[in-house]
């Protein structure tokens, strides 16, 4: 066993330096490592897992540094950094496991999570709840339901004990998979499950479309001795669960909150207006509302209410809405709904207007854009503007798509037009995918 360096400083400096500034870390580490290893000595598990911790807060990143970094995201670096360990006989601590799971999840690397915990409990490190919880909850971010539940299983035979964070990352896990069954069934099996627990079981029931359930649960919640009561996010989920078929239960919970003194947020209000689907007078009622509570109409909200006028036909008080946004706040599913607005009501030269503005508002447009303007030509018979559009997705590397192809054509046959300089652009997979969406029915 080589001498370990005394690095208590050491350990402290990296811990501060990684919260300002990995690659700094990173190059201390480096540093002070070659330094150890010449005079034949190590660097004490305190400072690996300050590194780790550093790594963790990188993550994403494409991080690089001497004798560590390689691209690849954080995850590179910490095995780089567990390498290191191994070969300098350094032998993990809860701690470093702890770290190193914080970079897998930070990294989505679920599958690493997974084997890592698995290396720990076959070297007969102790495991905790933390450790089994991180992985759990990065399998759920990634939509991986089996692997999440299994760990859940793990735990109970590895004597692990969950938590309510546990079944709170267990019962998401199901939602993200649209598994609300199973999300009641974790749910019955938590011990003293908490507000947390119960918000990611209105979640998992709103994504699994289940409106009466998550109305009754919401009532168990709000007659719950225990502290159960719902919050801003128990009420906002719940609207979202009701959708336009019960756009008016989704009003009354709005009144409930409000009743139990629960203050709607802009995700309250967004959930509501979505659900006011065609419905553009209680959408506009529920954006003047916004106002006099001085919340900021973001581009959820508003986009709600613009797609609530693209089904009552009303493309003016649509532009309006979209001109008070902030053009901080503008993006690109909101544009998208305007352009919408627009295609439905053949307004071609207001569509294409808006298609040229958007780099100004720094807003990428995609094939859905193109798709909605170029429509808008075809229902305005505006086949010179179709044709333009088409040569600007070139410009913007924008690949069209057959509805695209199709609705040229449209503008071109409906000008009497069948628009020969489009078709020398188009290739003979495109003119067969147009040809069989006109024949179908």
């Amino acid at each position: 066993m080589r001498p370990a360096v005394s690095e208590a400083p050491l350990s402290q400096r990296l811990a501060r330096l990684g919260k300002r500034n990995w690659a700094e870390a990173l190059r201390l580490y480096n540093e002070q490592r070659a330094q150890a290893r010449q005079v034949g000595g190590t660097l004490e598990t305190g400072a690996f897992n300050a590194v780790l911790g550093a790594v963790s807060d990188a993550g994403g990143h494409k991080c690089s540094g001497p004798g560590v970094g390689v691209p690849g995201g954080s995850w590179a670096l910490a095995a780089a950094v567990l390498r290191h360990m191994a070969l300098d006989r350094v032998a993990w601590s809860a701690v470093t496991l702890g770290a190193a799971l914080g970079v897998c999840q930070a990294d989505g690397a679920w599958a690493r999570a997974g084997e890592l915990l698995r290396r720990a409990r076959s070297s007969s490190l102790e495991l905790n709840v933390v450790h089994c919880t991180s992985v759990l909850h990065s399998c759920g971010q990634a939509a991986q339901l089996d692997s999440a539940l299994g760990t859940l299983k793990e735990m109970r035979r590895w004597a692990v004990q969950p938590n309510q964070m546990t079944f709170s990352s267990a019962i998401s896990a199901c939602a993200s998979a649209f598994q609300w069954q199973l999300a009641l069934d974790v749910l019955d099996e938590s011990v003293s499950p908490n507000l947390i627990c119960f918000n990611s079981l209105l979640s998992a029931l709103e994504k699994g479309r289940q409106p009466e359930l998550a109305l009754a649960l919401l009532a168990r919640m709000e007659n719950s001795e225990e502290d159960l009561a719902p919050d801003v996010v128990s009420y906002s989920t719940a609207i979202r669960a009701m959708g336009s078929r019960e756009w008016e239960k989704a009003l009354e919970l709005l009144g409930r909150m409000e009743r139990r003194a629960v203050d709607p947020n802009v995700v309250t209000y967004g959930a509501a207006i979505s659900a006011c689907e065609g419905r553009v007078e209680v959408a506009l009622s529920l954006l003047g509302r916004m106002r006099q509570k001085a919340l900021r109409v973001n581009a959820v909200s508003c986009s709600s209410a613009i797609s609530a006028c693209e089904k009552a036909r009303k493309w003016r008080t649509a532009v309006a809405l979209f001109s008070e946004l902030e053009e901080a706040s503008a993006n690109l599913i909101c544009c998208n709904s305007l352009l919408s607005v627009l295609m439905m009501a053949g307004q071609a030269k207001k569509a294409l207007a808006l298609l040229a503005a958007l780099p100004q508002l720094q807003v990428q447009p995609d094939v859905l854009s193109f798709g909605a303007a170029l429509a808008a030509c075809a229902r305005a018979a505006q086949w010179r503007h179709a044709i333009h559009g088409l040569e600007a997705m070139a410009v913007q590397a924008v690949q069209p798509n057959v509805i695209c192809y199709d609705a040229c054509f449209s503008a071109c046959e409906r000008s009497g037009r069948f628009g020969l300089a489009m078709l020398r652009e188009m290739s003979s997979q495109a003119l067969e995918s147009c040809a069989v969406l006109r024949a179908s029915p």
